[in-house]
């Protein structure tokens, strides 16, 4: 069978979108500037509606920014070493370094969209 179109909705095909190697520069977009450097906004990564149930929260850290939204369920999360309470319309925030693991604390599933983002100079170094 050959299919010649797909139909689907915006939400179906950016429920997950992982950042290309090849990406273009995309301009001004929410570009800053810090220390006489310009830093560009790189998307790493991005879901909508992610339902996440209890696998042992283990906390860790890397160089990259997370705005979390939860939209479904009660639970916990962990940043820094302490535990958060996340309901619908809990919006979560990380910087680079910062210890965290947004998936369910306790034996309970919550549903949260993500975005995953760094900053990068023209030589690729981050914004820390």
């Amino acid at each position: 069978m050959v299919v010649t179109s797909i139909d689907l909705s915006y939400n179906d095909l950016m429920r997950s979108f992982v950042r290309p190697q090849n990406l273009c520069d995309n301009g001004q977009t929410l570009q800053l500037w810090h220390g006489g450097k310009r830093y560009r906004l790189v998307l790493e990564h991005s879901t909508i509606d992610q339902v996440a149930a209890y696998h042992g929260c283990q906390e860790h850290a890397h160089q990259l920014y997370h705005i979390v939204l939860y939209s479904r369920g009660r639970n916990e999360f962990k940043r820094n070493g302490l535990l958060h309470e996340c309901c619908p319309g809990t919006l979560a925030l990380t910087s680079p370094g910062e210890a965290h693991c947004f998936t369910p604390y306790h034996q309970a599933e919550v549903v949260y969209s993500e975005m995953t983002f760094s900053y990068l100079d023209d030589e690729g170094v981050p914004l820390n």
